[in-house]
């Protein structure tokens, strides 16, 4: 009968195979994670453009719907919406109505002559697509609001006489080099 020396421990083999299944482990954890924190740059990067992209949209609507492209009777002598024919259209003139403070509901309300008439403010307002700032501006008195930024083409489209299509696309690089785009098309009704 021999005697068997049992060392306690592992083999060179068992240590390389368990290493091994290790490593490839830790590897598909460290894929993941590093997955999971792609998707979530993309989100929260493509969740800030549809933020400025709606923000953007949301002013131009609010005001823009308050415009008309007719030459208003009562003070301007001009067309009230001017928009530059393609390819030039990523910019549009207009005017609004003067506002007053209602003293009732304490709340501002379109200016109205005796006759009925509209009083327009004589102020242009623009919004410009600066694509060197990659910005959509609004400009009014000489001052300049940044609507949105990471823009990458606005235009303006006369859709009939009383709607005005805006297509505004804003798009933004991620660090690994990928390009996200939102656009976003609103119609806008205009005051007739």
């Amino acid at each position: 009968m021999q005697k068997q020396n049992r060392n306690s421990g592992f083999t060179l083999i068992e240590v390389m195979i368990a290493s091994f299944i290790f490593i490839m482990i830790l590897g598909v954890i460290l894929n993941i994670y590093l997955s999971g924190s792609e998707v979530y740059e993309n989100s929260k990067i493509q969740t800030d453009l549809q933020a400025q992209a709606r923000m953007g949209s949301n002013s131009m609507v609010n005001e823009l719907s308050n415009a008309t492209k007719t030459t208003p009777p009562g003070g301007l002598t001009f067309p009230n919406i001017l928009i530059p024919p393609a390819p030039g259209n990523n910019t549009i003139t207009f005017y609004l109505p003067t506002y007053i403070m209602d003293v009732i509901t304490l709340k501002p309300r379109v200016s109205i002559n005796s006759t009925g008439i509209i009083a327009w403010n004589n102020t242009p307002i623009i919004y410009q697509f600066n694509s060197n700032q990659r910005t959509l501006v609004r400009v009014s008195n000489g001052v300049q609001t940044i609507l949105a930024r990471d823009v990458s083409s606005v235009q303006f489209i006369n859709v009939s006489g009383t709607e005005i299509s805006v297509v505004l696309a804003l798009s933004k690089t991620t660090p690994k080099q990928r390009n996200i785009t939102i656009t976003l098309s609103s119609i806008i009704r205009l005051r007739n």
